[in-house]
């Protein structure tokens, strides 16, 4: 179930940028006619786009971990009969 959400989630924001793209024909045409070539153009929105992903994805795995956390937490001390008492550790590491 996650994958798909995940797959759902990385298809959405391709189509996301996909239209903003189209949306912004307009400048793409100006910058090509002030002289930029296409990869430098395409270098500008993949900087765009890296401007907006890096942080997402580290405010992202840190809400991650902190909900992973607060979910053992609360099943370590609130629902303790649930897991039958077995201590249950939150482990995290940059390489899991």
């Amino acid at each position: 179930m996650g994958s798909s959400r995940s797959c759902a989630a990385l298809t959405l924001t391709g189509l996301l940028y996909a239209f903003g793209a189209q949306q912004r024909a307009e400048e793409v045409g100006v910058l090509s006619a002030v002289g930029y070539t296409r990869g430098r153009i395409r270098a500008l929105f993949l900087m765009e786009a890296a401007v907006v992903a890096l942080p997402g994805a580290l405010l992202g795995a840190g809400a991650g971990a902190g909900y992973a956390w607060s979910l053992i937490y609360a099943l370590a001390h609130y629902w303790g009969d649930v897991v039958g008492r077995i201590p249950i550790l939150f482990a995290a590491s940059p390489t899991s």
